[in-house]
């Protein structure tokens, strides 16, 4: 009698787990936004004083503690709901995470077509900027951040087009922002506060900072 209600409750258990197709699923997800972790990175430091409940060396910190815990939910699928549950908590302070619950974590078609639009304009804007430096023979002024996570030191930017992807990754992030409601508000409200249909030429409007405290 008791072996068999132990091998109900490990089959429950079983029944539990995460399977691989789903833990990919969701892990993958994470991996990709991982992959813009320097863009989203600044999109922590250009924000407002209190807009995230999480400052640059934290956010470096959780994410190699993030990548450690896929790699072992990889291996260990009886860990998956333990390891799900503490990697959600380590990342949903942070910008654009994948996860996000609520509304606004996913974007309209023309959001969508704003954000690629913001990026573009960001990269033409790059591209100038760069060459300013080019002509002052100074572009060794223009430094890349330094990562804890990857233990790599800022240096200059290799080159033109990895100057230029980095800014135009960074306001794609940006943009992301804005538009999930997450670090500004984009977009129009009538006098009933409700929110208009979405067009490129409406404000963006980001709040007044609040204390963590608070």
């Amino acid at each position: 009698m008791y072996c068999l209600k132990r091998q109900e409750i490990t089959m429950a258990k079983e029944q539990e787990m995460i399977t691989d197709e789903k833990w990919t699923a969701w892990t993958n997800a994470i991996i990709e936004w991982g992959e813009n972790f320097d863009s989203h990175l600044q999109t922590l430091v250009d924000a407002p004083e209190g807009q995230f409940e999480i400052d640059d060396e934290e956010m470096e910190a959780n994410w190699a503690t993030i990548q450690n815990k896929i790699n072992r939910g990889n291996k260990r699928p009886a860990r998956r709901n333990d390891l799900k549950k503490q990697i959600q908590e380590e990342g949903r302070k942070m910008p654009n995470w994948p996860h996000s619950r609520g509304a606004g974590s996913s974007l309209t078609p023309e959001q969508q077509a704003a954000r690629d639009k913001f990026a573009a304009i960001a990269r033409l804007a790059a591209i100038a900027e760069y060459q300013v430096f080019v002509e002052n023979d100074a572009t060794h002024l223009l430094v890349q951040r330094a990562s804890k996570a990857n233990q790599t030191e800022g240096e200059e930017f290799p080159s033109q087009e990895a100057f230029v992807e980095y800014r135009e990754k960074a306001a794609k992030a940006t943009a992301t922002g804005y538009l999930s409601g997450k670090t500004a508000f984009w977009g129009a409200k009538d006098e009933e506060d409700n929110v208009l249909p979405f067009d490129f030429q409406q404000k963006i409007v980001r709040p007044i900072p609040v204390d963590k405290e608070e």
